[in-house]
C-alpha cells in the first residue's frame, strides 16, 4: 500500500500464446481487481518474468488494460534491451527484454541499471554504491526511461517483429490441455452471451458459476501448467479442472438457451414442429445444423 513494491498486473502469468485474446483480457481484469482491492495498489507494468514468448497483440491489450510498459525476463534474441513494440492496431508500449546487461543499457545512452540486488536487511551498503543507485519498482523503471528519453530527445527503437520464439515446443506439448483450454474459453464466451440475453428476459444471471469457471481457466493457463512442463499428477489435476469448466459452462449455456427458448412464441402452423437455432456470433451466418427429431407415428 505504500507503493514500495508491486505484485504484477495479471491474475496469473499465463503462457500467452496458448490463450485466446478474451482470456488475456480477463487475466488483466481479474489481476487488477485483486491487486486494487486486496493489496490496495493498482499495477501499471506487466512483468511476465518466465513466460515463454509473447504474441504481437500483447502491447495493445496491455495498453488498453492501463499498463505503461512491459518487462520480460526471457532472452529472446535480436531485441535491444529497451524498445517500443508496435502492435497490430498501431498502438505500442515500451518493453524491457530479459538478460539486458548494464553495458547494453548504457550503450543506448540510458543511465539505468537493470537487475537484482541483495534486499536482505540491513542494506546499508546500498547507500555506499558509486555512482549512487535508486532502488525502484518496474513502474519506476519504465517511468525513468520515458523521462530520460524526453529529456534527451531520444526515442526507443521501434519494432513489430515476432516475440514468440522461445521454448516453442511448449505450445504443442500435452495437447489435451490445449484442446480443453480452447473448448472452455469458447464455451464460456457463448454461455456469457446467452446468459446475458436470458437475464434481460428475467432470468437470474449465473455470476458465481461463470466466475469460478473463468478462474479455473485462468489458473490452468499458467506458463508452467498449460505448457505441460509438469508431472502426471499435475496433468490429471489440470484436466479435472478443465472438466469442471466444461460442466459449469454447459450448465449455464443449457439453462440460458432453455429460458430464451421458452420466451419465444413461434406460433407454428397446425401439426408443425418448430425448431429454434441459436447463433452465438454477432453476424448472420449460413451453416449446417444437426437435429434429433421425434416424428409422429
Amino acid at each position: 500500500r505504500s507503493k514500495r513494491s508491486e505484485p504484477d498486473v495479471m491474475y496469473n502469468q499465463p503462457n500467452e500464446q496458448n490463450c485466446g485474446d478474451e482470456a488475456l483480457v480477463r487475466n488483466f481484469l481479474y489481476g487488477q481487481l485483486i491487486h486494487g482491492r486486496v493489496f490496495g495498489n493498482i499495477c501499471h507494468v506487466y512483468g511476465p518474468g518466465d513466460v515463454f514468448g509473447h504474441p504481437n497483440q500483447l502491447s495493445q491489450i496491455a495498453r488498453k488494460s492501463g499498463c505503461i510498459g512491459i518487462t520480460w525476463d526471457k532472452q529472446i534474441f535480436n531485441f535491444p534491451p529497451f524498445f517500443e513494440h508496435l502492435s497490430l492496431d498501431g498502438s505500442s508500449l515500451p518493453h524491457k527484454r530479459g538478460q539486458a546487461t548494464e553495458d547494453d543499457v548504457h550503450a543506448m545512452g540510458l543511465p539505468i541499471r537493470t537487475g537484482w540486488i541483495d534486499q536482505t536487511p540491513p542494506t546499508s551498503w546500498h547507500a555506499t554504491l558509486m555512482p549512487a543507485y535508486q532502488q525502484g519498482t518496474y513502474r519506476d523503471l519504465i517511468s525513468a526511461i520515458q523521462i530520460k528519453c524526453r529529456e534527451s530527445g531520444a526515442r526507443l527503437p521501434v519494432t513489430s517483429r515476432d516475440m514468440s520464439l522461445y521454448h516453442a515446443a511448449t505450445a504443442i506439448s500435452r495437447t489435451d490441455l490445449k484442446v480443453a483450454n480452447r473448448l472452455g474459453e469458447n464455451l464460456l464466451l457463448d454461455a456469457e452471451k446467452f446468459a446475458t440475453l436470458a437475464n434481460l428476459l428475467g432470468a437470474k444471471y449465473p455470476e458465481r458459476a461463470l466466475d469460478k469457471a473463468w478462474r479455473q481457466i485462468l489458473c490452468g493457463q499458467h506458463h508452467d501448467s498449460i505448457t505441460g512442463t509438469h508431472n502426471e499428477i499435475s496433468f490429471v489435476d489440470l484436466m479435472n479442472s478443465y472438466r469442471e469448466v466444461l460442466e459449469l459452462g454447459t450448465e449455464v449455456l443449457d439453462g440460458a438457451l432453455d429460458f430464451i427458448g421458452k420466451a419465444v412464441d413461434a406460433k407454428p402452423p397446425k401439426d408443425a414442429q418448430p425448431h429454434l437455432v441459436f447463433n452465438p456470433l454477432a453476424w448472420s451466418r449460413t451453416d449446417v445444423t444437426r437435429l434429433s427429431v421425434n416424428l409422429p407415428k
